[in-house]
Protein backbone atom coordinates (compact mmCIF):
# COMPACT_ATOMS: atom_id res chain seq x y z
CA UNK A 1 0.00 0.00 0.00
CA UNK A 2 1.31 3.40 -0.96
CA UNK A 3 0.32 6.55 0.90
CA UNK A 4 1.25 9.94 -0.46
CA UNK A 5 0.13 13.50 0.12
CA UNK A 6 -1.10 16.07 -2.37
CA UNK A 7 -0.98 19.80 -1.62
CA UNK A 8 -4.42 21.42 -1.45
CA UNK A 9 -3.80 24.81 0.13
CA UNK A 10 -0.71 26.73 1.10
CA UNK A 11 -1.14 29.66 3.43
CA UNK A 12 1.00 31.78 5.73
CA UNK A 13 0.43 29.40 8.66
CA UNK A 14 -0.16 25.91 7.25
CA UNK A 15 0.08 23.73 4.21
CA UNK A 16 -2.96 21.49 3.90
CA UNK A 17 -2.73 18.19 2.03
CA UNK A 18 -4.98 15.39 0.84
CA UNK A 19 -3.79 11.90 1.75
CA UNK A 20 -4.03 9.41 -1.12
CA UNK A 21 -3.94 5.66 -0.57
CA UNK A 22 -3.06 3.66 -3.69
CA UNK A 23 -3.82 6.75 -5.79
CA UNK A 24 -7.32 7.08 -4.27
CA UNK A 25 -7.94 10.17 -2.21
CA UNK A 26 -10.99 9.81 0.05
CA UNK A 27 -11.00 13.39 1.34
CA UNK A 28 -10.78 14.83 -2.18
CA UNK A 29 -13.53 12.49 -3.41
CA UNK A 30 -15.69 13.44 -0.43
CA UNK A 31 -15.28 17.17 -1.08
CA UNK A 32 -16.02 16.75 -4.80
CA UNK A 33 -19.19 14.80 -3.98
CA UNK A 34 -20.19 17.48 -1.46
CA UNK A 35 -19.55 20.19 -4.06
CA UNK A 36 -22.12 18.53 -6.34
CA UNK A 37 -24.69 17.67 -3.65
CA UNK A 38 -24.53 20.62 -1.23
CA UNK A 39 -22.73 23.64 -2.65
CA UNK A 40 -23.31 25.79 0.46
CA UNK A 41 -21.71 23.21 2.76
CA UNK A 42 -18.83 22.77 0.31
CA UNK A 43 -18.15 26.52 0.22
CA UNK A 44 -18.36 26.70 4.01
CA UNK A 45 -15.79 23.93 4.56
CA UNK A 46 -13.47 25.42 1.92
CA UNK A 47 -13.68 28.79 3.72
CA UNK A 48 -12.70 27.12 7.02
CA UNK A 49 -9.78 25.32 5.32
CA UNK A 50 -8.59 28.55 3.68
CA UNK A 51 -8.67 30.43 7.01
CA UNK A 52 -6.85 27.51 8.65
CA UNK A 53 -4.08 27.61 6.02
CA UNK A 54 -3.75 31.36 6.20
CA UNK A 55 -4.24 32.12 9.92
CA UNK A 56 -3.78 28.85 11.82
CA UNK A 57 -6.10 26.46 13.59
CA UNK A 58 -9.60 27.79 14.21
CA UNK A 59 -10.18 28.76 17.85
CA UNK A 60 -13.87 27.94 17.49
CA UNK A 61 -14.58 24.39 18.70
CA UNK A 62 -17.64 24.39 16.44
CA UNK A 63 -15.21 24.41 13.49
CA UNK A 64 -12.17 22.52 14.75
CA UNK A 65 -11.68 20.03 17.54
CA UNK A 66 -9.61 17.03 18.54
CA UNK A 67 -11.64 13.81 18.35
CA UNK A 68 -8.88 11.30 19.14
CA UNK A 69 -5.25 11.69 20.14
CA UNK A 70 -3.70 13.39 17.11
CA UNK A 71 -6.89 13.20 14.98
CA UNK A 72 -8.90 16.36 14.38
CA UNK A 73 -12.29 17.20 12.93
CA UNK A 74 -12.93 20.27 10.81
CA UNK A 75 -16.61 21.16 10.69
CA UNK A 76 -18.82 23.42 8.61
CA UNK A 77 -22.59 23.09 8.29
CA UNK A 78 -23.32 19.35 7.91
CA UNK A 79 -19.79 18.44 6.74
CA UNK A 80 -17.05 16.80 8.79
CA UNK A 81 -13.56 16.28 7.42
CA UNK A 82 -10.81 14.60 9.42
CA UNK A 83 -7.06 14.88 9.48
CA UNK A 84 -3.88 15.14 11.50
CA UNK A 85 -0.83 17.34 11.92
CA UNK A 86 2.28 16.03 10.22
CA UNK A 87 4.53 18.71 11.69
CA UNK A 88 4.31 22.28 12.90
CA UNK A 89 3.07 23.65 9.57
CA UNK A 90 1.44 20.68 7.75
CA UNK A 91 -2.05 19.28 8.17
CA UNK A 92 -3.15 16.19 6.24
CA UNK A 93 -6.82 15.56 5.39
CA UNK A 94 -7.75 11.88 5.43
CA UNK A 95 -11.50 11.45 4.88
CA UNK A 96 -14.88 12.99 5.59
CA UNK A 97 -18.52 12.33 6.34
CA UNK A 98 -21.84 14.06 6.68
CA UNK A 99 -23.11 14.93 10.13
CA UNK A 100 -25.81 12.64 11.30
CA UNK A 101 -25.68 8.99 12.22
CA UNK A 102 -23.25 8.51 15.10
CA UNK A 103 -22.10 5.10 13.80
CA UNK A 104 -21.04 6.62 10.49
CA UNK A 105 -19.11 9.40 12.19
CA UNK A 106 -17.42 6.95 14.59
CA UNK A 107 -16.30 4.79 11.66
CA UNK A 108 -15.02 7.88 9.83
CA UNK A 109 -12.97 8.88 12.89
CA UNK A 110 -11.57 5.36 13.17
CA UNK A 111 -10.66 5.41 9.48
CA UNK A 112 -8.85 8.74 9.96
CA UNK A 113 -6.92 7.31 12.90
CA UNK A 114 -5.98 4.20 10.90
CA UNK A 115 -4.79 6.29 7.96
CA UNK A 116 -2.74 8.48 10.29
CA UNK A 117 -1.10 5.40 11.79
CA UNK A 118 -0.40 3.86 8.38
CA UNK A 119 1.13 7.13 7.20
CA UNK A 120 3.33 7.32 10.30
CA UNK A 121 4.49 3.71 9.78
CA UNK A 122 5.32 4.38 6.14
CA UNK A 123 7.34 7.47 7.08
CA UNK A 124 9.59 5.47 9.46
Amino acid sequence: MTLKKELVLKGDSYEIYFLARNDRCESKDFLNKTKNENRAAFLAIIAVLERFAEHGTPNNENQFRRVRPNVYEIKAKSIRIFGFFENSNSFILTNGCKKGVEDVQTRAIEKAENLKNLYAEQRR
